[in-house]
């Protein structure tokens, strides 16, 4: 299935709920038998591609050998968006097939029209680069279906060829997929602007987002939330229960702090989010220094804070409700009751690492950390976890290490809800993300002295 690609602009959307954009792919004949099956088995597999029903046939496809065409082109189309999404252009429409015929000049070779979703102010290179390489690796899927082998080569040729350059050419952020994907779901129409920033809807009621930033978020509130300092005074003005902490601008300072507040401790920098430059469970000086020195590595912003025992809660409240609840736990195996930990550790490592390296999780680590954290939980590498007890490898969640995230919107407490839509009013926030922590979010924040309300966020 040797390709070749011609691209035609083309406004019209074709059937399409997103706009279109005409593309002609053409190839020469499939030699053999097609197993569609094994190839769609491959996708799936390799790389965790949805495969979609094929279409109905609004097309007159003659004999065997055009349906084939049709269904490879179909696969072509699936995969032109997962390259897209993956990179988090959102993409969602596969695409139509509007014809598939040999071509007259040479009859050993086929084309095929198809329309495919584009989006506003993208470079149309980026369909050209998504679609090419997908027809590319059809081609390939069809001559090695069969192997056992991990595809190393190919998943090194994929992401240097196809989604880093397709990465550079947009500007997105991680909720900017899920927001348009459920706009989409809802036929709610979407535009690109610029730099990331996209319209829902259009007229009187039309909505401009950045990530899930929307344009109704306080300019203010938003550079408020942006130091936890400030953040914090906030709420605590607001009679809500907030961290106590003391700004440092040296290690012996830190130390002074320290004596004032009393171990645990927990150190962090004032202005970075998703537990980056985090330290928790500081209990004695040398802890202190290793803590004061990783933070302020990246911030000169360094709070020292009286550490509350709990879990760490994010709350989203979206137009002054709560939307959902999930409770943010550090990066853990789950026991199945017949490995122990460092069994566990190291088939997760082997599934994880056979995996295309861009569908990888964070690793799974069993270091001087991991054995801290798991000793604290009453866990050692030779424990064997019942099957769904969680063992944790990191003390906290954070983007550096991952985490285990569960949905517990349910157990919330109306009073931590409560609490959690005051803070986004306070800051004049449509879209907020407020981190709890607790001991139990079942429990109302006042009847637990140890809750306290650590971050509003503006919700990216």
């Amino acid at each position: 299935m040797q390709q070749s690609f011609v691209q035609n602009q083309h406004g019209d959307r074709d059937g399409l709920q997103q706009p279109g954009h005409a593309i002609t792919i053409s190839f020469s004949a499939p030699k053999g038998n097609i197993d569609i099956e094994s190839i769609d088995k491959w996708l799936k597999n390799r790389l965790e591609i949805e495969i979609d029903p094929e279409p109905d046939q609004t097309i007159e496809l003659n004999d065997s050998e055009t349906k084939i065409v049709f269904s490879l082109v179909w696969r072509v189309l699936l995969v032109g968006r997962y390259f897209q999404q993956t990179v988090r252009i959102p993409v969602f429409d596969p695409g139509i097939i509007l014809a598939v015929s040999r071509m007259k000049e040479d009859q050993n070779r086929w084309q095929s029209r198809v329309t495919v979703p584009m989006i506003d102010n993208l470079s149309t290179n980026i369909i050209n680069r998504a679609y090419r390489s997908a027809t590319e690796l059809i081609h390939w899927v069809l001559n090695n279906t069969h192997s056992t082998d991990t595809p190393d080569s190919l998943y090194k040729t994929i992401q240097t060829n196809v989604l880093k350059p397709l990465q550079s050419m947009v500007k997105s952020g991680i909720s900017t997929i899920p927001i348009l994907k459920t706009a989409h779901q809802n036929q709610i129409p979407f535009r690109h602007l610029e730099n990331g920033v996209y319209q829902l809807g259009c007229g009187c009621n039309k909505r401009l987002i950045d990530r899930s930033s929307v344009d109704a978020d306080s300019a203010i509130g938003f550079t408020l939330t942006l130091n936890k300092l400030q953040t914090a005074s906030m709420i605590r003005m607001s009679g809500l229960p907030a961290p106590v902490h003391i700004m440092v601008d040296s290690l012996e300072n830190a130390k002074l702090a320290a004596d004032r507040l009393g171990w645990p401790l927990v150190i962090k920098p004032a202005d970075k989010e998703r537990g980056e430059g985090v330290t928790v469970d500081i209990t004695n000086d040398r802890k202190l220094e290793f803590a004061y020195n990783r933070t302020s590595a990246i911030s000169k912003l360094i709070l020292v804070e009286r550490e509350a025992p709990g879990v760490c809660y994010r709350l989203l409240i979206t137009n002054g409700t709560m939307l959902y609840a999930i409770r943010r736990s550090p990066r853990s195996i789950e026991g199945d009751g017949r490995h122990s930990v460092a069994e566990l550790v190291r088939i997760e490592t082997q599934i994880n690492n056979s995996k295309a390296p861009w569908l990888q999780e964070k690793p799974y680590p069993l270091d001087a950390l991991a054995l801290e954290s798991m000793s604290l939980a009453g866990f050692t590498p030779d424990s064997v976890p019942e099957k769904g007890v969680w063992v944790p490898l990191r003390k906290i969640e954070s983007t550096e290490w991952g985490g285990h995230i569960e949905d517990v919107t349910e157990l919330v407490h109306p009073d931590n809800r409560q609490i959690a839509e005051q803070a986004a009013s306070l800051f004049q926030l449509s879209n907020a993300g407020i981190d709890i922590i607790s001991s139990d979010i079942s429990r109302p924040w006042h009847e637990n002295r140890d809750c306290k309300l650590v971050c509003v966020s503006a919700y990216h």
